[in-house]
């Protein structure tokens, strides 16, 4: 089978009309500030992080995508996280269950 691909003129007058129309549209108020596009971005990645939950933090950390999923995926397992100066320095060490 063939793929068929069909362009479609796009000129600048129908982008300004999708424009206007979008535009002209109500925008609904951001229910958190990380969704304000207004805002600096510090302060919008501050609130979302603020928000997350310690398994949500993790999870970003610890995702991969998964092509046959199409989606993020975090494998249950135990993690050990180590930190110091060197693996010969650790001053911190903590084992965690993820996705459990």
């Amino acid at each position: 089978m063939r793929a068929r691909f069909a362009l479609i003129p796009f000129t600048a007058g129908a982008a300004a009309l999708a424009v206007a129309v979008l535009c002209a549209q109500p925008q609904p108020q951001p229910q958190y500030p990380f969704q304000d596009p207004k805002l600096p971005i510090q302060q919008r990645v501050d609130n979302i992080i603020s928000l997350m939950t310690l398994d949500e933090k993790i999870a970003e950390d610890l995702a991969y995508w998964d092509e046959k999923q199409n989606r993020w995926v975090v494998e249950a397992d135990h993690v050990k996280f180590m930190a110091g100066a060197s693996s010969a320095d650790t001053k911190l060490e903590r084992t965690i269950s993820v996705g459990q």
